[in-house]
């Protein structure tokens, strides 16, 4: 809190400190409204994106867990839950701590539809759907992660950093277990 007043209040130092040096008849963009869309709102909507993606893993985990034919699958299921679980209470606590609000965010409609696929799938087909499922919601998570690593404030910007390795070791797991892959 003490930080996002910090950068409140220099804000607005460099706000009135170029409406002073502004001729009058120039059209300003007012700082303070876009850094706070940039700082405040960024964050909110990185924090609400990412709560929605661990509960998104979990329940798929759980799914993989119960309906996989592979038991290597299953236990990836079990590691997808599991280190969705503790990333989703750091990014609670943290959103916590920066006052931040992490309800949910709404599901994009194709994450509903890949979930009604895994639901559907049985056997060998559960277990191909899943695994491109995870390879390719793995890249989208990382490619959100590595556009907000260096925009977002420090804390945010340590989550990320010990985020992003676990979401390559995720994706690369899938990649492996697919046929073709190093252990599929």
């Amino acid at each position: 809190m003490r930080t996002l007043m910090r950068v409140t209040l220099g804000l607005l130092a460099v706000s009135v400190a170029a409406a002073a040096k502004s001729p009058p008849t120039e059209r300003r963009v007012d700082v303070l409204d876009v850094s706070a869309a940039q700082a405040g709102v960024g964050a909110q909507d990185l924090v609400k994106k990412l709560h929605a993606v661990n509960e998104l893993e979990m329940r798929i985990g759980q799914t993989a867990v119960r309906k996989a034919r592979d038991p290597r699958v299953r236990r990836y299921g079990r590691l997808l839950w599991r280190d969705h679980r503790t990333a989703d209470a750091e990014v609670l606590a943290l959103a916590k701590k920066l006052e931040l609000d992490p309800s949910k965010h709404t599901h994009d409609p194709a994450d509903q539809a890949m979930l009604d696929t895994l639901e559907s799938s049985t056997g060998a087909d559960f277990d191909r759907e899943f695994l491109s499922a995870m390879q390719a919601g793995h890249q989208k998570a990382i490619a959100l992660l590595e556009s907000a690593r260096e925009s977002q404030s420090p804390a945010l910007r340590d989550l990320v950093g010990r985020l992003l390795p676990i979401l390559r070791q995720h994706e690369q797991i899938s990649l492996n277990l697919q046929p073709g892959g190093r252990h599929g």
